[in-house]
């Protein structure tokens, strides 16, 4: 605790280089620097646009946030399903279902294929519902 006390409290920030390669060393040209630097970064780019790369792009985020196609089926393994359940925080709130994770975790793992069957239905069930 003595040497809490012994040590300057004030923490100083190092000289900053402006972009023309002079040295900020004040408080105010510090801060300055500061506010060019994050402007620059906030201000629009002046590299020339490929719109074919902003379309390839759109075209990722909008495959990405579809649904899967029926020819494209989700599965899930036991291995993925013991995984995951084993991962889970036991005191959090249910879901919708109203089952809890202690309760998901205290369900005997052999057999897993009726736990395994259980969720390949409710994700057929949610992929069909989506994509219609």
């Amino acid at each position: 605790m003595a040497r809490a006390f012994r040590i300057d409290a004030t923490a100083h920030t190092p000289p900053l280089s402006r972009p023309d390669g002079t040295v900020a060393f004040e408080d105010d040209e510090k801060a300055e620097c500061f506010a060019d630097s994050i402007a620059a970064q906030c201000s629009p780019s002046s590299q020339p646009v490929n719109p074919s790369h902003i379309q390839e792009v759109e075209d990722e985020v909008r495959r990405r946030n579809s649904p899967p196609t029926s020819s494209d089926p989700i599965t899930v393994s036991n291995d993925e399903i013991s995984s995951i359940i084993k991962g889970l925080k036991p005191k959090k709130s249910p879901g919708a279902d109203g089952i809890s994770n202690q309760a998901l975790k205290n369900f005997p793992e052999q057999p897993t294929y009726p736990r395994t069957e259980s969720f390949q239905i409710t994700i057929r069930y949610f992929n069909d519902n989506l994509s219609s």
